[in-house]
C-alpha cells in the first residue's frame, strides 16, 4: 500500500514517514476520533505470510503500548488493513 501524507488508513490520517527498516515502515499519524498522535508500523506485504514476522510484529505491538516516547506521542499498533 503506497502511503503519502493525507492518506486515511481506517481511523488514522497519515502525516509523515518516521523510519524504515527490514520489518517495515513507521509513519506518524493522527487517530481521528481522539485526535491523538500515534506511530503506525506497516509490514511489507510479502512478510505478512511469514508466521515469524507476524509473531514478532505482534510482540512489538504488545510491548510498545505502555511506552511513551520523547516525541510526545504514544507508539501502539495492532490489526491489519
Amino acid at each position: 500500500m503506497p502511503l503519502a501524507p493525507g492518506t486515511r488508513v481506517g481511523p488514522y490520517e497519515i502525516h509523515s514517514a518516521v523510519g524504515e527498516g527490514g520489518m517495515g515502515e513507521v509513519w506518524l499519524a493522527t487517530e481521528a476520533r481522539l485526535r491523538r498522535k500515534v506511530a503506525l508500523k506497516f509490514l511489507p506485504t510479502e512478510l505478512t505470510t511469514e508466521a515469524w514476522c507476524v509473531s514478532r510484529f505482534e510482540r512489538e505491538a504488545r510491548y510498545s503500548i505502555p511506552c511513551d516516547l520523547t516525541l510526545d506521542f504514544r507508539a501502539w499498533c495492532g490489526g491489519s488493513a
